[in-house]
């Protein structure tokens, strides 16, 4: 994957501090209507503004209108394939996900929470949003709507 030194323009911004040293630019999404059995697709834009000595992964969850994670995914940046310890400061660095949804998922809004977490401990980086922390670090990144198959 090419390297990014700027958030691409079709880019969703966010400007959300992870850390120390670590933020959250921004995101796409293919669409914000799925469909059960369909996998969630969006790339996070992450950026180091300073080394960093631990691996963290990446946790992107599907919540339901009763709180309930539905469907997850954790995972290293670029699908295991460059930790955190490797990125250059600087660099935007494009993280595809795609979040598998269940074929029995029910129709309705879901909401799509994300954060980091050290890989050994567990525990979740710090986010921040324009000064302000985020509940439980894990940002609300957007709402989707699951619609029964055939329905668009």
């Amino acid at each position: 994957m090419p390297r990014l030194d700027a958030l691409p323009s079709n880019a969703r911004p966010l400007h959300v501090r992870v850390g120390s040293g670590l933020a959250l630019l921004g995101y796409d999404v293919a669409s914000d209507t799925w469909h059960p059995g369909d996998r969630l697709e969006l790339t996070l834009y992450w950026q180091a503004s300073a080394r960093q000595d631990v691996s963290y992964k990446v946790f992107v969850h599907l919540v339901d209108p009763n709180g309930q994670i539905v469907a997850q995914r954790d995972s290293v940046p670029l699908n295991w394939g460059y930790p955190t310890t490797e990125w250059e400061p600087g660099e935007v660095v494009a993280d595809p996900i795609r979040l598998p949804l269940g074929r029995q998922l029910a129709p309705g809004l879901y909401q799509v929470f994300v954060g980091m977490y050290e890989e050994a401990t567990g525990r979740r980086l710090r986010l921040s949003r324009n000064g302000q922390p985020v509940p439980d670090d894990r940002l609300p990144l957007m709402q989707v709507s699951v619609r029964q198959a055939g329905e668009s």
